[in-house]
């Protein structure tokens, strides 16, 4: 005979891994998985898509997930609060990584559009012991939710007392006034801090990327029949240690790390220890030189027992004492990205690009069969890699050194190709964002409390991406004034004239 006790519920878990009933009112949880301190998901990898299926079933949420392979955010639905809870509180300990410190306070949970639409908020209130506790808060009183005994409480969300004072004195704030004003109170030694002392600032840039038909590296390549031509070049070019890493094509790059000192030791030590007919069917070098940063790909001669193999490299980036550039392709995708990192004084940022980009226009390694390829930037190129769209989003994070403050501004702009050229129409900024993405103390990075997202500043132009063909440019000359133009931004933010008078 059937169980007829009513408090005992059948849950059909199942029910979960498709999409909602419509006709529930959902609570909305919206995760930013991008924070510092955790490790993204791959929505292509099975165990990774099992984990959040558990999730799924075991604490009755529907979770939405972006299209692409990187889980960049998460939103989750359920029914309860506890529910929410339950999900949050089991995505944090799926992503965080083992490093308890940063899993713990590198977090940053926020709705994606503040406003009366969702019902409610998680935030993380601290515990004494040091762990977070999730909270379901309405986001227009900052009042946690009744509980399943229809009791409320007064949160304890905000850890900023300013923003308590502002709950009690006024309930029916809105998030988005809070958000606002409460950003605007750090503007000001957030803009003096860019302004006035740019030697405390680290900067690191995402310049751009590229979508193409085809990778970029079977252009323009240059090549070599015996990898013993490739370690002779670069030993007479050469200066300092080398830092090498070998890899399979397949397997992630990690059959060999060695550090080598001498061109003599680097010869000797493939010759002992590494085997082409064990690494099929090719594998790369990343190989740093003096300032060089290299990559070699070797692909072995079928049949060939000896150290036959066709050889081609590529000038991936450049390094001096402040700045390091960097491009890569990933192998699975057809992006091409150009990332700038810099420490101290950002001035050294423009010249360090230049410099690269003359290492590869000029070809710092005499190959056989002519130069290091031309910057992806330039037309010609462009055309001949069949490039079908450059999407221009330059993301600048600022890490205050001296001061506890990590400030992201990002500018989203779009440049197309016309004939395989870049087309020369000045491109709108499609969106600028500043984003106050945390606070650091003692070394630990607490999530902000406020965030200033989405933010549109009229008809502000800026190229990102130049046409190579105006005025001889290339695309790197105007780094320099997209640094300046932030700085100008952030003057001419809402609220933040006067901080930077």
């Amino acid at each position: 005979m059937a169980n007829q006790n009513p408090r005992i519920q059948q849950v059909a878990p199942d029910k979960y891994l498709g999409e909602p009933p419509a006709h529930l009112d959902l609570l909305m949880l919206y995760i930013d998985t991008r924070a510092d301190g955790f490790t993204l998901l791959d929505a292509t990898y099975a165990a990774d898509r099992k984990r959040l299926d558990q999730v799924r079933t075991s604490c009755r949420v529907w979770i939405d997930e972006p299209e692409g392979d990187e889980v960049t955010h998460l939103i989750l639905r359920a029914e309860k609060t506890n529910h929410l809870k339950d999900g949050f509180n089991a995505i944090w300990t799926l992503m965080r990584r083992g490093d308890d410190v940063q899993g713990k306070n590198a977090y940053l949970v926020h709705p994606p559009n503040p406003g009366a639409q969702y019902r409610a908020i998680i935030v993380l209130n601290p515990n004494p012991d040091g762990t977070f506790r999730a909270v379901a808060v309405d986001p227009a009183t900052f009042v946690e939710l009744e509980d399943e005994n229809g009791q409320a409480k007064a949160t304890e969300a905000a850890t900023d007392s300013a923003a308590v004072a502002a709950t009690d004195a006024d309930p029916g704030i809105s998030i988005q006034s809070f958000y606002r004003d409460s950003f605007r109170k750090h503007f000001d030694l957030i803009a003096k801090t860019l302004r006035n002392d740019p030697d405390g600032i680290r900067m690191r840039v995402h310049f751009g990327i590229l979508n193409l038909k085809e990778r970029p590296r079977k252009v323009n390549s240059w090549s070599f029949e015996k990898f013993e031509d490739l370690i002779q070049v670069i030993g007479k070019r050469a200066t300092g240690r080398f830092d090498l890493n070998v890899g399979n094509d397949g397997t992630g790059r990690a059959v060999l790390d060695a550090v080598v000192r001498s061109p003599d030791r680097f010869e000797g030590l493939l010759s002992t220890e590494l085997e082409l007919k064990d690494v099929s069917p090719k594998y790369f070098l990343v190989i740093v030189a003096s300032d060089w940063l290299l990559e070699i790909e070797v692909e072995p001669q079928p049949g060939s027992k000896s150290r036959m193999c066709q050889t081609r490299a590529y000038l991936i980036g450049s390094q001096n004492r402040h700045t390091e550039v960097r491009v890569s392709c990933p192998e699975r995708k057809l992006d091409w990205n150009l990332e700038v990192l810099a420490e101290a004084n950002t001035k050294s940022i423009p010249k360090a690009i230049l410099d690269f980009r003359d290492r590869m226009v000029l070809g710092a390694i005499a190959g056989k069969d002519g130069r290091f390829p031309k910057p992806i930037f330039d037309g010609q190129l462009a055309k001949a890699a069949n490039i079908d769209m450059i999407m221009g989003k330059a993301v600048f994070t600022y890490q205050m050194v001296s001061r506890p403050y990590r400030l992201e501004v990002s500018i989203r702009s779009t440049c197309r190709t016309v004939n395989g050229h870049l087309s020369s129409e000045k491109s709108p900024i499609k969106s600028c964002a500043v984003s106050m993405t945390g606070t650091w103390w003692d070394d630990e990075l607490v999530p902000a409390q406020v965030l200033y997202r989405k933010r549109l500043w009229g008809s502000d132009h800026a190229r990102l991406f130049p046409c190579p063909d105006e005025g001889g440019g290339d695309g790197f000359e105007v780094f320099g004034e997209c640094v300046e133009m932030v700085h100008d931004l952030i003057e001419d933010a809402p609220g933040a004239g006067a901080a930077v008078s």
